[in-house]
């Protein structure tokens, strides 16, 4: 059975117990910069990737990857990044990044609705609501294709620098083996 907030505040405890501080972002700094703009941030303390990855709770990018802080991860349904674009501008904004990866997975549970599903569901809660007709649920009909969009998306974005979009690469993990597989683009 799934965790209630009461149990996950338990659970704190013992991680609060053996919990190890972390640096602050001014202990992280060597020097300042401009107000707001971190650029001090010393290389061995900064993240060099941001991952965009889905947020079913089987496919964690801190242990697929054995991540140690050293990269930022943003989760949403499929791991779409057209939807969390400002989270990524903002990093590479403040802290900015080489490298990002879209990860995908098989089972992922995009791939068992239809945007038009969720639609149909949303408009039986709330028939008044007529924003419903114009959204995007992140449905997914074929995977390796839902990552070679993702990762297009990125690269072409006027908004990401041409350095990092050339460092845009996809991937869809196989919840089976464990396994990574490159998406070519």
């Amino acid at each position: 059975m799934p965790a209630d907030i009461a149990e996950l505040v338990e659970r704190n405890k013992n991680h609060a117990s053996n919990h190890t501080p972390i640096p602050t972002i001014e202990e992280m700094m060597r020097s300042q910069g401009p107000p707001g703009v971190m650029i001090g941030i010393s290389h061995s303390a900064r993240p060099y990737a941001s991952f965009f990855s889905c947020m079913d709770p089987r496919v964690v990018p801190e242990d697929i990857f054995e991540l140690k802080k050293d990269a930022f991860t943003i989760r949403n349904i499929a791991g779409h990044p057209q939807s969390v674009m400002n989270e990524i501008l903002t990093i590479d904004a403040f802290i900015p990044l080489k490298e990002i990866l879209v990860l995908h997975h098989t089972d992922c549970g995009a791939t068992h609705f239809t945007d038009d599903a969720v639609r149909a569901k949303l408009m039986e809660r709330l028939p008044e609501n007529k924003e419903f007709g114009t959204m995007s649920f992140g449905a997914i009909a074929d995977l390796d294709q839902s990552v070679r969009e993702d990762v297009n998306f990125l690269r072409t974005s006027p908004l990401i620098t041409e350095e990092l979009a050339k460092q845009t690469r996809g991937f869809l993990y196989d919840i089976e083996t464990g396994e990574l597989r490159e998406i070519k683009v």
